[in-house]
């Protein structure tokens, strides 16, 4: 499979658990990796044999830049649904990162990943 990828997507977006979260803005990056087949577009140089980077972008940007959210991992997961929509996309590897978390101590950022389409497994409930 062709790949396509969008790397460090910047966002300011209010997403956390702790109140402060849900109204002060901070830095969402967010990585994305798409599996397709534009063999025939690489032959033709026909954007409509491809999938539209700009139309990635913006499945990714509504995600982010909407409701607010307490997980990253929501972010991602909702991000990859909707990149999966997008014709030609068979499978997705999106990456969420919030820089300077709220932990408690010195973090350059959190991160999440998740893959979904392709034949992936599917996620197992926690008991």
């Amino acid at each position: 499979m062709d790949k396509i990828r969008l790397t460090r997507m910047v966002f300011d977006a209010c997403h956390g658990v702790e109140p402060h979260e849900k109204n002060v803005p901070t830095r969402i990056e967010v990585d994305l990796e798409v599996e397709t087949d534009f063999s025939e577009a690489g032959r033709t140089d026909d954007l409509d044999k491809s999938v539209d980077y700009a139309q990635l972008y913006d499945q990714v940007a509504q995600v982010v830049t909407g409701p607010s959210r307490n997980l990253l991992e929501s972010i991602a997961e909702e991000i990859a649904a909707r990149v999966l929509n997008v014709e030609g996309c068979s499978a997705a590897t999106v990456t969420v990162r919030k820089v300077n978390p709220p932990v408690g101590g010195a973090c350059d950022c959190a991160e999440v990943e998740v893959r979904r389409g392709g034949g992936e497994s599917a996620p197992r409930n926690r008991e």
